[in-house]
């Protein structure tokens, strides 16, 4: 079995930590860690109120790293790039090499097909030395313009790049007379939620993601009960209050 199909009793599985963004199963004999879909949180930046990542973007010292429009000629780049970047993401968690290389072909081939999709809008790319080291691509879906993905190479990253990239994409939103850009998370990529918050986007309120964050800090609050730890009434606390926000979502 590998990290996402573990063998353990049902006692070990009852105290085996629970994070977001992941569904917990057990049967055979062992646990079973799968992606959840109910742990997508969908976020919007309203590109009238570009305070918050126009800060982010005074704060990144000039370098030799350089943002352009993508060409034909970068797939490969790119698609080794993606790769790397999402092998170990929550996202693409238990996808094997062939498939995540299927994914990445299948995220970025039609924004070079002979006649692109009228819903596509903008790719970029940040550049080193004539390395790619990042990109950023949007796709405008019924909602409008959607980040899908932005990624930076890991040893890269934490250098500003992908707020870079951001940036550069909205200046071409702007052209276009777009106001608002959206984009959907894991709530397990907890350092992605992070930088969106960062940048300026607002989580938009959803009865599944509230759902998802009671069901998952309730076990959590009864694993650590389990084990006596002084967190549990904290933990408890959090998984009574999105059950309130998912019953009030319910109503609404």
């Amino acid at each position: 079995m590998d990290e996402f199909h573990k063998v353990m009793s049902w006692e070990e599985y009852l105290v085996y930590p629970r994070k977001l963004g992941w569904k917990y199963e057990y049967f055979g004999r062992a646990l079973h860690l799968s992606p959840s879909w109910t742990a997508v949180a969908e976020l919007f930046l309203s590109l009238d109120n570009l305070q918050a990542l126009g800060e982010r973007v005074a704060k990144v010292q000039e370098d030799n790293v350089a943002i352009r429009p993508a060409e034909q000629s970068d797939i490969p780049s790119l698609v080794s790039l993606f790769c790397e970047c999402f092998s170990r993401s929550i996202d693409y968690a238990g996808c094997d090499s062939a498939d995540l290389l299927r994914y990445a072909h299948r995220s970025l081939d039609h924004f070079f097909a002979p006649e692109p999709p009228a819903f596509l809008c903008v790719l970029r790319v940040a550049v080193e030395e004539e390395h790619i080291v990042g990109c950023c691509m949007i796709d405008r879906g019924k909602l409008g313009p959607t980040l899908q993905p932005i990624f930076v190479a890991p040893d890269h990253q934490r250098r500003g790049i992908a707020t870079r990239l951001l940036f550069d994409t909205i200046q071409t939103l702007a052209a276009q007379s777009e106001n608002r850009l959206r984009s959907n998370c894991n709530l397990g990529n907890e350092a992605s939620i992070a930088w969106h918050l960062q940048c300026g986007f607002v989580e938009i309120p959803s009865r599944w993601t509230a759902g998802h964050r009671a069901n998952i800090y309730l076990q959590e609050a009864e694993r650590q009960e389990l084990l006596g730890l002084p967190t549990a009434i904290a933990t408890r606390k959090l998984a009574d209050f999105w059950a309130e926000q998912r019953a009030q979502l319910e109503v609404d």
